[in-house]
């Protein structure tokens, strides 16, 4: 009947936006706008614009973008997702709460409006609190992103606060030997850099570097960057 033909339409689109996830992952933008266009069509004729599908493909077309680097594009996609998503699901939803994170990194890269990010962030950061709790990795994310946005901005003590805070979900649920984790440990190396704190910050920079080496090995980028900010804290050392 009809109910089956909609949630087989529903199955669809959420595998197409899976696989449009996975190419944009790879950097095949080309292919991944393609099946996202499929996804979009069928979303289109079976739910409509108003829908809570449609509000996952406003999302998805956002990630493309933002992963593009096209940040006013993105923020365009992202707020349409947001609109759709307050009117079809609960405001306590981690799929509206990942709208907000994401309105937030956008404000965060375009520079132009941190105010603006941290309003999102703080918001993403609440429904994400009671949905997830305080110990899910998506809610050290949030935790993670308030971290750079006040490290950017200058206020270190907020910038430890919020980095320390994703640490300690990130060691709890991922492990020591990860390489999420390990750049947490890194970020809180840069706000102890920037607060003069060198022997603090050489301290987590060589524990990071040492989960790297573990890893992912001594010929990459990751390790590349972590042993530049140790060189940068030796000179600032003198």
């Amino acid at each position: 009947g009809q109910s089956a033909d909609i949630a087989a339409a529903r199955l669809q689109v959420d595998s197409l936006i899976q696989v449009s996830r996975a190419l944009t992952g790879s950097r095949e933008f080309e292919k991944a706008m393609e099946v996202h266009a499929v996804a979009e069509k069928i979303v289109l004729e079976t739910f409509g614009r108003e829908s809570e599908p449609y509000g996952n493909v406003c999302f998805n077309q956002g990630w493309i973008l933002q992963s593009k680097g096209d940040y006013p594009g993105a923020e365009k996609w992202y707020l349409e997702s947001r609109a759709i998503r307050e009117k079809n699901i609960e405001k306590e939803h981690h799929d509206y709460a990942s709208s907000l994170h994401h309105l937030g990194v956008i404000y965060y890269l375009l520079g132009n409006n941190y105010d603006k990010a941290e309003q999102y962030y703080l918001q993403a950061k609440m429904i994400r609190e009671r949905t997830l709790g305080k110990e899910d990795v998506e809610y050290a994310v949030t935790l993670n992103a308030l971290g750079h946005l006040f490290y950017h901005t200058g206020n270190y003590k907020l910038a430890e606060e919020y980095y320390h805070g994703a640490m300690v979900i990130r060691e709890k649920k991922l492990g020591k030997e990860n390489i999420i984790y390990s750049g947490s440990l890194n970020n809180l190396g840069n706000v102890y850099g920037a607060m003069r704190q060198y022997d603090k910050a050489e301290s987590f920079y060589k524990a990071n570097i040492s989960i790297i080496e573990k890893t992912k090995g001594k010929n990459t980028v990751w390790y590349a960057g972590g042993i530049l900010n140790l060189a940068n804290t030796y000179l600032e050392m003198k």
